[in-house]
C-alpha cells in the first residue's frame, strides 16, 4: 500500500507517470533525491489544511524561489526540500512543518496528498493535498 512509502518513493512513481514524458531521457536520468522532491512540490497546486479537515488555504503554488503563492503566514513563510522532505519555515526560517507522509494517492486520483506534524504543536498534523497542475 502506498501510505508507507516515502514522498521521494512518491515522487518516483509520479515523475515516472507524468513528468519523465516532458524530460529527454538524459535529464530523466540525472533528476534523483532533492531534485525529484521539489519538482513533485512544484508540479501542483496544493490544498493546505489539517488532518481533522480544516482547510487553511483553498489553492497555493510552491513556487521556484521558495514563496509560497495564495498563502501568508509567519509560521509558513517560506518552503524547501530538506533531505527527502517538503518542508514550510516561518519567518525566522526554522522549519515549521515536516511533510513526510503520504496519506493516499489513489484517493485523489493519482495525485499525491502529503502530511506532516506541524513542529510547534506537534498534535496538529498538515497536508498538503494537490488539486491541479499550475496555470
Amino acid at each position: 500500500m502506498l501510505k508507507d512509502k516515502s514522498i521521494e518513493d512518491v515522487g518516483n512513481v509520479l515523475l515516472s507517470a507524468s513528468l519523465v514524458e516532458e524530460l529527454s531521457d538524459s535529464a530523466a536520468s540525472q533528476i534523483s533525491g532533492g531534485d525529484l522532491v521539489g519538482d513533485l512540490a512544484q508540479a501542483y497546486r496544493w490544498r493546505f489544511g489539517r488532518a481533522d479537515g480544516s482547510i487553511i488555504a483553498d489553492s497555493i503554488i510552491l513556487l521556484p524561489d521558495g514563496g509560497i503563492d495564495g498563502y501568508s503566514n509567519p509560521n509558513e513563510a517560506a518552503w524547501r526540500v530538506d533531505g527527502q522532505d517538503i518542508v514550510f519555515v516561518g519567518e525566522d526560517g526554522a522549519i515549521t512543518t515536516r511533510f513526510t507522509d503520504l496519506e493516499s494517492v489513489l484517493a485523489n486520483d493519482n495525485r499525491p496528498i502529503l502530511s506532516g506534524a506541524f513542529i510547534p504543536a506537534p498534535q496538529i498534523t498538515h497536508t498538503l493535498t494537490a488539486l491541479t497542475l499550475p496555470t
